[in-house]
């Protein structure tokens, strides 16, 4: 019986230990999701670069960090508020140290927000900014209005992204006098949302260094239509202050091989949903380079790639998904269907082998994406360094 016990109680604390090891697996997962280099934007300022989040931090994510969220309106896609100065602060650090980039936050040397003195002392006389540091942060005002502006020293906008703020902010008007979801509103030129009215958003300098307050920048739900105009929507908070209609968005300073990196990436992109890769009577004239099939299919099937040379090593069923997910980024109707579905994320895993589920897969007559030259498995040379050739289908 003492045996039996025993064992049972083993198994028990395998159990939760698993259990506690898929909690952290699911919440790394939701993490990296949200931090995807899709939801910033890259911006080159005074000869320097950052990237700004494309929405406010969200209820999601900053429980994610800080376990825990003070937000007065709960839901996971409405920005955190409720959260004072220094709040940000901890969590940009928190941030930074668990996507292992350097924290741009010290008290008195120190980086690790859990050895600094409690919030409730109010301020931290030893708190400095990395100039060099590539964590997340808070912007300067001065970052704030240049990403509000789309970019530009100089725009002849009233508004935050156009004139009209109806499309473009949550304010007393329009509001309910609640906060609202992200990105539910127009962005500005630049895809960033919600930099008008939704919640105010704390910035990392003040006005003067004679007084403690801080720069809160963009209008809250309740600020009305004259305040969220691009040249009055700014005010200033004692950092302790947390208040339902104050919430931040967050930072990163880029490095130059970084900024090149994103400029590469950017120019692919472009290129990419313009014209992948260049048709001539409805036939690629070229074969899939690798740099297509990367930005599509995010891995490289081959240990050396070469951007420009032909992608080759996949298999008939990675092919037929490559186009799917093409015709998609590029606005064009998928051509391939398995149970129904044109959407390969329905589908599970790409079979490595021959799939009789994946034999299945057929075609839409009627869809104008990107298709294979060929029509059956068996046809398909996915090993050939000569690499293969898409079409427009109709």
């Amino acid at each position: 019986m003492k045996k039996t016990l025993i064992a049972l109680f083993s198994i028990f604390i395998s159990l939760a230990a698993l259990t506690a090891q898929e909690q952290e697996e699911d919440r790394l997962g939701k993490l990296y999701s949200i931090m995807d280099n899709d939801n910033f934007v890259l911006l080159v300022h005074s000869r320097s670069g950052f990237a700004i989040s494309k929405t406010e931090v969200t209820q999601e994510l900053y429980e994610l960090i800080m376990e825990k969220n003070p937000s007065n309106f709960k839901g996971k896609n409405l920005p955190v508020e409720n959260v004072s100065y220094y709040d940000a602060l901890v969590f940009c650090n928190l941030l930074s140290m668990e996507m292992d980039v350097e924290p741009v936050y010290s008290v008195d040397g120190i980086t690790d927000p859990a050895q600094w003195d409690s919030l409730e002392s109010g301020d931290w006389y030893g708190l400095k900014m990395s100039p060099v540091a590539t964590g997340f942060r808070l912007p300067t005002k001065e970052e704030w209005l240049f990403a509000a502006r789309g970019g530009v020293e100089k725009t002849e906008n009233k508004y935050i992204g156009g004139d009209d703020v109806d499309e473009l902010a949550w304010y007393s008007v329009n509001s309910d006098r609640t906060t609202h979801e992200s990105a539910q509103k127009e962005p500005n030129e630049i895809g960033v949302y919600d930099m008008n009215g939704n919640v105010w958003e704390w910035c990392w300098d003040g006005a003067s260094k004679l007084r403690p307050n801080k720069f809160i920048m963009g209008g809250g739900y309740d600020t009305s239509k004259n305040g969220t105009t691009l040249t009055n929507c700014v005010s200033e908070l004692i950092p302790t202050t947390k208040n339902p209609n104050t919430g931040f968005r967050i930072i990163r300073s880029m490095n130059d091989d970084e900024i090149k990196a994103e400029q590469k990436k950017a120019e692919r992109e472009a290129s990419a949903k313009s014209v992948p890769p260049l048709f001539k009577a409805g036939r690629s004239q070229y074969p899939v380079s690798q740099w297509l099939w990367y930005y599509v299919m995010k891995d490289y099937p081959l240990l050396i790639a070469d951007d420009y040379a032909p992608v080759y090593n996949i298999s008939y069923y990675q092919a037929v998904v490559f186009c799917n997910r093409l015709s998609k980024i590029c606005g064009r109707t998928p051509v391939y269907e398995l149970n129904k579905s044109n959407n390969p994320s329905d589908w599970g895993t790409i079979p490595t082998s021959p799939d009789k589920k994946w034999d299945k897969i057929s075609i839409n007559k009627k869809a104008n994406g990107y298709m294979l030259e060929v029509t059956k498995a068996k046809e398909f040379d996915g090993s050939s360094v000569k690499g293969f050739y898409i079409r427009i289908a109709n």
